[in-house]
């Protein structure tokens, strides 16, 4: 997913279109700089400490940096000036945001309509309903990138609940047993679509075939700065479905 950070949206050479012709319009050569949220210089001359207007810029309600100009903070003309700027930035900066992510959908459903085709593809050469999770689980995450994750699957006999794939860090058995697999349970009675928990940083998932409940899958984020969006979401309500659609028919065929 695209960070919002001067780096992706603001790239060098589009602030080379849009600041030297402002600053030709003020006489202000070489007087606008653009840092990062830490202060750090990102574009232009190292502004003075002790002089000048800084503006934030904003994309998605967040400041990815500030615009800065070099003139007396009491200088109103300049005052608007520097505003001015900041907005224009902050437009081609959101901008950017949008068709980065414009583009990273469309390779999102390039990459499910290649996992919908390998799932098949795994029926069709008569993988079992564990070979065919195991696949999804890791096609899957490398769309998704979750720090952590485990694909459940009701077991025929004792229609217990049990993590048949896994990984990640805390990925030991002991604890997709836990409290995970309790939240998967749950959600596998409760829920037809996905739904995310924690802040969003937990995405669960029923396999569910008809009245069937056939199992369900958890993903984690572990870094603060990663949530699962409604895109995610959606792929795996839309992914969970054809899985229970073929887990349920390799179950009928091993029969």
């Amino acid at each position: 997913m695209t960070r919002l950070s001067l780096t992706n949206l603001l790239t060098p050479s589009l602030l080379d279109e849009l600041i030297p012709p402002f600053e030709a319009v003020f006489d202000l050569s070489g007087q606008v700089s653009v840092l990062d949220p830490n202060g750090k210089l990102y574009y232009g001359a190292e502004p003075s400490q002790n002089i000048g207007l800084s503006t934030p810029l904003i994309v998605e309600q967040n400041e990815i940096g500030r615009v800065h100009l070099a003139v007396q903070p009491d200088d109103a003309r300049m005052s608007k000036a520097i505003a001015y700027l900041a907005t224009t930035l902050s437009r081609a900066a959101n901008d950017s945001w949008r068709q980065n992510l414009l583009a990273e959908e469309v390779l999102q459903r390039y990459d499910e309509l290649n996992l919908m085709y390998g799932l098949g593809t795994n029926f069709v050469q008569g993988m079992g309903a564990n070979a065919i999770v195991q696949s999804v689980l890791e096609e899957t995450n490398r769309i998704l990138l979750a720090d952590a994750g485990a694909i459940y699957l009701t077991d025929e006999d004792t229609g217990k609940l049990q993590a048949v794939s896994f990984f990640g860090e805390k990925g030991t058995e002991e604890f997709w047993n836990g409290q995970v697999r309790e939240l998967a349970l749950s959600t596998l009675y409760a829920y037809e679509q996905a739904q995310t928990f924690d802040g969003e940083k937990i995405v669960c998932a029923p396999l569910r075939y008809d009245e069937e409940m056939l199992g369900s899958l958890v993903l984690i984020h572990e870094h603060p700065d990663r949530t699962f969006r409604a895109n995610d979401v959606n792929l795996l309500t839309t992914l969970m479905q054809n899985t229970a659609l073929f887990i349920h028919a390799a179950r009928l065929v091993s029969k």
